[in-house]
């Protein structure tokens, strides 16, 4: 049976056209290049953070230095937010500073995002703390030397509470912290104690401090004297030459001929020693001798041979209970030769109980002390005035009605301020006689001031339970100090004593009781 044509020419010719054109595709499909598949890039870059660790307490600026990774090659993206907040945005840098005092106080978080150009990110948080700066110390090289054996610093307000406290050591950045809710625009008071080999407990305290000045104190030891000492034989009848003396004090007593000489090593002695016998003269005479330093002698011993002056013998030389022996320097040979010592630096021996006024041999020297008492006045037992490198004749007592009262742990200072008087200190004793307090103040004006409460320390746990009295109070007057602030900034911050850093000084002081009262317990003069 034969087929029928099905379809009509027209649409067969259609048919095979397509179908040829379909295989033309087809072929040319075989020898072409795909189009380029992209990858989505979801690998999020790594960050890494040097330079601040969880629950740092920050106070001063800190520099912060990121690591950032990525597998795309890209520029990446640093951002840093403090509590929400961006403060820092960088495709190139990724070291920054930050500075804590651009910032209110307190506990924050800083949050780092590192981000590439698909919108990967990365992120690490860090809780830290940022704190003001009260105040900085520094401890000169050698500091823990005798006397001093431990040492301690603390800020309290102004009514005694506590603000921060440390433990100085050697070697280490010394900082005292501000709480969150300390006002930069409070005043603070910083305290000083140091604990002595042979017992005793000093503090220093210093008010008017605030964080706005840059307040650096360098600590010195400033300990009356150490205990590293030499043997003197007082049986002999001459000095030796006292290489290695620094600035000594001197035991001793007419019934035993052998003392100690315990150096004080805070000066550096001059080239020459002076010494002499303050406490009488025979025939008119004061005995005295002067000792050139060459040779380091240690132990020391007084030998006839050693005798270098005509005017020092045994018989006599006034040994008495109380004798005083002064030391001086001089700057040069030509002053030594001449008998213009330098400066009187310490007076040693027995503490003298009689009223004097002591002249020193060159009237025109700048550094000297003379000494008057004068009893007068309703509320007053009496005044002590040290006027130092004055010519006697220049010299006249300024009267005052300074009175010093210590109730419930308050100083009540009060008197007429005088001119040029900006300074002043309160010698504190504690009753059982372990422990003084110098207390420095404002002169310019009359003060209360609170003592501050004492931190738990070790080993300081007896300071809690002590009662204090004024033994003394003292005002001064320093050629170059125009303020207490002054007097901070000059004298203080560098621990400086007030021969070096004043040409002229005069103290006034007053003692609560003349019966009772001792010499002045000031590291500084």
């Amino acid at each position: 049976m034969a087929f029928k044509n099905l379809f009509p020419r027209p649409l067969l010719a259609l048919s095979i056209i397509i179908l040829l054109a379909s295989c033309s595709v087809n072929g040319d499909s075989e020898n072409s290049t795909p189009p380029e598949t992209t990858v989505e890039d979801s690998i999020a870059p790594t960050l890494t953070v040097s330079g601040i660790v969880e629950n740092e307490t920050l106070s001063e600026p800190q520099e912060l230095t990121l690591s950032l990774a990525d597998n795309s090659g890209d520029n990446l993206l640093l951002e840093a937010f403090l509590d929400g907040v961006l403060i820092y945005s960088s495709s190139t840098d990724y070291t920054f500073e930050l500075d804590p005092n651009l910032f209110a106080p307190g506990e924050k978080t800083i949050r780092f995002v590192a981000s590439d150009d698909a919108k990967n990110s990365t992120s690490v948080n860090v809780r830290f703390i940022i704190k003001r700066v009260l105040v900085k110390l520094s401890l000169e090289e050698n500091y823990f030397r005798n006397p001093i054996e431990e040492a301690f610093a603390f800020a309290s307000r102004n009514d005694g509470v506590v603000l921060d406290s440390i433990i100085l050591t050697e070697n280490a950045e010394l900082k005292l912290l501000a709480p969150f809710d300390f006002d930069a625009s409070e005043e603070f008071v910083l305290t000083i104690i140091t604990k002595n080999t042979n017992g005793p407990i000093d503090l220093e305290s210093i008010p008017h401090l605030k964080v706005a000045e840059t307040n650096n104190f360098l600590l010195t030891n400033q300990g009356r004297f150490n205990y590293e000492t030499i043997e003197v034989n007082y049986a002999a009848t001459g000095f030796p030459e006292l290489e290695g003396l620094g600035y000594s004090y001197i035991f001793f007593s007419p019934d035993d001929p052998t003392g100690t000489l315990d150096l004080l090593d805070r000066f550096d002695p001059p080239a020459h020693i002076f010494l002499k016998a303050a406490g009488g003269s025979v025939d008119g005479e004061h005995f005295y001798t002067k000792i050139k330093r060459d040779t380091i002698s240690s132990p020391l011993l007084l030998e006839l041979d050693d005798f270098t002056s005509e005017h020092v013998t045994v018989g006599n030389f006034p040994y008495t209970e109380n004798s005083v022996i002064d030391i001086y320097g001089f700057e040069s040979y030509a002053d030594f030769e001449a008998d213009k010592p330098h400066n009187a630096r310490f007076n040693v021996g027995q503490i003298v109980s009689q009223n004097s006024i002591r002249i020193p041999y060159i009237d025109n020297f700048t550094y000297y002390r003379h000494t008057y008492v004068d009893l007068y006045g309703s509320n007053l037992n009496g005044y002590r005035y040290m006027g130092e490198g004055l010519p006697l004749e220049d010299y006249n007592p300024l009267g005052t009605t300074l009175v010093t009262t210590l109730v419930d742990n308050k100083l009540l200072i009060d008197f007429i301020p005088l001119p040029d008087y900006h300074s002043g200190k309160v010698h504190l004793k504690s009753i059982n006689q372990n422990s003084n307090w110098v207390f420095n103040f404002d002169a310019s004006n009359s003060e209360e001031l609170t003592l501050p409460e004492i931190p738990n320390f070790s080993g300081m746990e007896e300071l809690a339970g002590l009662t204090y009295e004024i033994k003394s109070t003292r005002i001064s007057s320093y050629s170059n100090i125009g303020s207490f602030e002054d007097y901070l900034n000059i004298a203080k911050k560098d621990n400086l004593r007030y021969y070096e850093h004043s040409e002229k000084v005069e103290h006034i002081t007053v003692w609560p009781s003349m019966d009772n009262r001792e010499s002045f317990i000031d590291p500084s003069y």
